[in-house]
């Protein structure tokens, strides 16, 4: 027996294929090619974008959720689905995601122009920056969405999910900053 497979053994792998399958499990139900495909085309989404693939899963499980929670909230409020509700989703991701690109294309050309200029670098780094506050701002407005939507779902005023988040940020603020408390309205 050789020293890779008595390796492989003391981790418990009885082959090299079972380390590959551990550490690749994805290869267990579809093929090298099918995974690597779509490695690849998430890769290249995110990369167009400019956005993190953790934040681009975050942001597609965001969409979903608002999605279904509108349906669901439509639904509780005996509204039919509309196409032209579902053409406003459509559009909103539409504006999302022009303005991911547009971040990251003025970010790619500010790099090109200006890689021995002051200015240009300035340039880039602030589109970078831009492009993450837009991630960002992107899950908080969706969340916002899906708030409103779970209040209705739920029979109440649309703002009262929110209404409880910032009254749970106050007083986090205020416990963090502040030595009195403030004062409820």
């Amino acid at each position: 027996m050789g020293f890779i497979n008595r390796f492989l053994l003391s981790y418990g792998y009885g082959s090299a294929t079972a380390l590959l399958q551990s550490v690749f499990p994805s290869t267990k139900y579809v093929g090298v090619g099918q995974s690597l495909a779509l490695s690849s085309l998430w890769g290249l989404i995110c990369t167009a974008l400019g956005i993190w693939p953790v934040l681009a899963f975050a942001m597609v499980i965001v969409m979903v959720v608002e999605l279904v929670s509108g349906i669901v909230a439509s639904h509780k409020r005996q509204e039919h689905f509309e196409s032209a509700k579902f053409s406003r989703f459509v559009l909103k991701l539409c504006i999302w995601f022009f303005l991911f690109v547009a971040c990251q294309l003025f970010e790619y050309f500010a790099e090109q122009y200006g890689s021995t200029s002051l200015t240009w670098l300035v340039g880039a780094w602030f589109f970078d920056l831009l492009t993450v506050i837009l991630m960002i701002a992107f899950v908080t407005e969706n969340t916002t969405s899906i708030l409103e939507n779970m209040a209705c779902i739920d029979g109440k005023d649309k703002s009262f999910y929110i209404d409880m988040v910032k009254r749970a940020m106050l007083t986090a603020y205020d416990r963090i900053f502040r030595t009195t408390p403030r004062q409820q309205t």
